[in-house]
């Protein structure tokens, strides 16, 4: 019992470190020692989890790097390039294949979704002053930590809110379920997503908070636990509402209305009005205009050498995770990648019961962030690859134990 103890411990500081700024004005160590330590302990605790296929395929990727890094390829130029990322998604993948194996009572799973929701609520009541005298300075400390000193420490980090946008489907949906059995739950529930939407939307990250909008909208609409005939007719008809929505007689309004609610001083702000240029009159200009060749260019490369990858790393983009790495790989190299998706969707997936359907939604959020962006570290592969499937876990038990609650005062009565 003693190690499932040292691992909860371990695991709760691990993602405080990560989501709590404030602690690392005391723990001075770098990110991937963090890392590293954790991974060994899980090492040294639970053997058996580094035999799980997502880890095993996690270890082909590192190796196909690895050996890239050692022939020299410019893309992986150091080793902070080959091991920094890949630690940080192994630690998500332990977390995640930890509860799947041991977490049989739901105890740890609750730790874990409860440390990083007050963790980011009390981030956002630190955050919002900041925000009132510069509306970017999130996406300024991003890149720019040594400027802002001890402020930074203070601020949720720009990898933070794009990672929560992909906690709002499964947020949304346990609203919706809470509705109607316990309004004490709804209120906290609705309160809570409402002040992780909301500093998700000041934060003046375009791509976050539009993204968090339409899986606001899912997970609120879609109330769907499986995948049968009458589910698929209704995510059918949700699919034809978002092709009608995205129409520009529909989503020029939409994006006039989401500006007003904007400082137009943020970045944020003019990104927008960039995406209606180029959804009114086909004119793409500043940062969309740059973005659009940058994803050109990797798949360009992509296509060159579609099968090995390219010769000519120095020209890939680093804007889009994913494209980047099969211009990068090619489709050969590429494939323990997919495995890494794969295994860890049907994992989850087969461990859910009434959240099948908004994990998978939420997933699909995932992909689409990958493909728009670089991945943000913990910001995408904790959230990704462990606090989302953790809090679908949670979410599957407390809806569980609801209908045994409702199912027992019915016995009761008769």
């Amino acid at each position: 019992m003693y190690r499932h103890n040292i691992f909860s411990i371990a695991s709760v500081w691990l993602v405080l470190t990560q989501t709590f700024p404030p602690i690392n004005l005391i723990f001075h160590i770098s990110n991937s020692l963090k890392y590293t330590l954790f991974i060994v302990l899980t090492l040294l605790l639970f053997p058996r989890l580094f035999k799980r296929r997502t880890i095993k395929a996690l270890f082909a990727y590192v190796l196909v790097i690895t050996i890239l890094h050692l022939s020299g390829n410019a893309f992986f130029d150091t080793i902070n390039s080959v091991v920094t990322i890949p630690l940080v998604m192994m630690g998500g993948l332990l977390i995640l294949e930890y509860t799947l194996c041991y977490d049989k009572d739901y105890i740890y799973t609750r730790r874990i979704i409860f440390t990083v929701i007050i963790a980011n609520l009390i981030m956002t009541v630190l955050t919002i002053p900041e925000l009132e005298i510069d509306p970017d300075i999130i996406r300024k400390t991003s890149n720019k930590n040594e400027l802002f000193g001890t402020i930074s420490f203070w601020l949720i980090s720009y990898q933070t809110v794009h990672g929560l946008s992909l906690l709002f489907a499964p947020l949304a949906f346990y609203c919706h379920c809470l509705l109607k059995k316990s309004r004490k739950s709804f209120i906290i529930c609705l309160v809570t997503t409402i002040i992780l939407f909301y500093i998700v939307f000041r934060s003046n990250a375009a791509t976050a908070t539009l993204l968090s909008i339409v899986f606001l909208a899912i997970g609120a609409i879609v109330n769907i636990e499986h995948f049968d005939r009458r589910s698929i007719q209704q995510l059918s008809l949700i699919v034809i509402i978002g092709v009608i929505i995205v129409q520009p007689i529909v989503l020029v309004p939409a994006l006039n209305t989401l500006q007003e609610s904007m400082n137009p001083s943020g970045s944020g702000y003019e990104r927008i009005e960039l995406v209606k240029k180029d959804i009114e009159h086909g004119e793409v200009e500043g940062d969309w205009e740059k973005r659009q060749d940058l994803y050109e260019t990797s798949f360009k490369l992509f296509l060159e050498s579609p099968l090995t990858g390219t010769s000519k790393p120095t020209h890939i983009s680093k804007h889009t995770w994913f494209i980047d790495r099969l211009a990068l790989l090619g489709i050969f190299l590429f494939i323990p990648i997919v495995l890494i998706f794969l295994f860890n969707f049907r994992g989850v997936y087969r461990n859910l019961i009434h959240t099948k359907v908004i994990y998978s939604c939420s997933f699909l959020c995932l992909l689409i962030l990958l493909f728009m962006k670089n991945d943000f570290a913990q910001g995408t592969w904790l959230y990704g690859f462990a606090y989302l499937p953790l809090l679908c876990r949670f979410i599957d038990n407390e809806l569980d134990k609801g209908n045994k609650r409702t199912l027992r005062k019915k016995i009761l009565r008769r």
